[in-house]
């Protein structure tokens, strides 16, 4: 018998989808990180929007997979609806200021601030349709 969990997890999107939304990802951040920082001059906005792009491309990938591995580890409805968008939010804002600080990005806050904000209801949608 299969776990209602499981069907929801496994619902089906095309390779084309996802590559599509992951390059759709790194173009939208990674302009917006290029647009913020370029005042800087124009190679501190390309590396820092080569590396936000690069980043965002690769959490679109990634969350929903976190979400899902943290919300079948949880058995309290409250914390399946909190935690996993909690975690995978933090660790992927953790994971941007780490890059961002390594490739001299002046703007940190505002290159990442869209993005997570955007990953905040997307995590938080996804524990939601995992609810049984």
């Amino acid at each position: 018998m299969t776990d209602r969990r499981q069907v929801t997890v496994q619902a089906k999107t095309s390779r084309c989808y996802d590559w599509g939304a992951a390059l759709l990802a790194f173009v939208v951040w990674g302009g917006w990180a290029f647009y913020v920082n370029q005042p800087a001059g124009p190679a501190v906005g390309l590396a820092s929007g080569v590396a936000q792009g690069t980043v965002s491309m690769f959490m679109t990938f990634v969350m929903i997979k976190a979400v899902t591995f943290i919300f079948r580890r949880l058995r309290s409805r409250l914390l399946q609806l909190t935690l996993p968008t909690t975690l995978t939010v933090g660790a992927a804002a953790g994971f941007l200021i780490l890059v961002h600080s390594q490739v001299g990005t002046p703007n940190i806050f505002w290159t990442i601030f869209p993005s997570l904000s955007m990953a905040v209801p997307f995590c938080a949608y996804t524990s939601y349709r995992l609810m049984p």
